[in-house]
């Protein structure tokens, strides 16, 4: 299979492309990638063999990452970047929203993958289009709540109050564990690290057990915050199976 690639902006948004040369029929896939990350890491990481599975990959740089790299993210603040993330999962949900709409809305539908951060935004753009057919995170969490401000000491939170309070509020108007009627058109894979000390596996776990009408499929690897190669062979298993 000979890849495809192509960089471009859709209203100031820019996007990475990975498709199979010739092949205009396969149904879009954005993929983003987790915080301090790029699209160029994680569609060098998943692309190929998304495209392999009949994917037509777009990966974005999510709000003040990548092309658009910004303050706090930029100088890599994780205090700040903390308080501060769950701004670039809605922002940059929206920003995939309006790529979708300017270059592939004639397709019938999209899926999304995102890793950790990019994750969240996958499941927020879920809640946001009933458009999205397939939704797969890997090492992420759909309780944004009890995931948030990971790494951040009681004293750290306290110190900054009035940031806290703010991100909370953000939390809660956009969480999927608040809301998981939201989810129930899409078919869902996560895979999550055994031994992940960023985002704790068990809120994924927790979350689906909850909500078993949900169509998800929850997959545990013996790995930490990090994508193995199992994980990434069930991940492109699915994708196929349920194509």
């Amino acid at each position: 299979m000979k890849l495809e690639i192509q960089r471009y902006h859709v209203e100031g948004i820019p996007v990475l492309e990975y498709a199979a040369a010739g092949e205009s029929s396969h149904r879009p896939l954005f993929l983003q990638h987790g915080i301090f990350g790029s699209k160029d890491r994680v569609a060098r990481l998943l692309g190929p063999s998304l495209v392999a599975a009949r994917r037509r990959v777009l990966a974005v740089d999510a709000r003040r990452h990548g092309e658009r790299s910004a303050s706090p993210f930029a100088e890599r603040d994780k205090v700040h970047a903390e308080l501060e993330l769950f701004d670039v999962v809605e922002d940059t949900a929206r920003d995939i929203l309006t790529i979708h709409r300017a270059c592939c809305h004639e397709a019938g539908g999209f899926d999304v993958v995102g890793v950790s951060m990019g994750g969240y935004i996958a499941y927020r753009v879920a809640m946001l289009s009933r458009e999205v057919k397939l939704l797969a995170t890997l090492i992420s969490s759909p309780d944004f709540k009890a995931s948030a401000f990971q790494g951040l000491t009681q004293e750290t939170l306290a110190s900054h109050r009035k940031a806290v309070s703010r991100a909370e509020a953000r939390i809660s108007a956009i969480n999927p564990a608040s809301y998981p009627d939201a989810l129930s058109h899409t078919k869902i894979f996560a895979a999550v690290g055994e031994h992940d000390e960023i985002i704790d596996p068990g809120h994924t776990r927790a979350f689906f057990a909850a909500n078993p009408s949900l169509d998800a499929t929850v997959e545990t690897f013996a790995s930490g915050h990090q994508i193995v190669p199992a994980m990434q062979d069930a991940l492109v298993g699915w994708l196929e199976n349920e194509d």
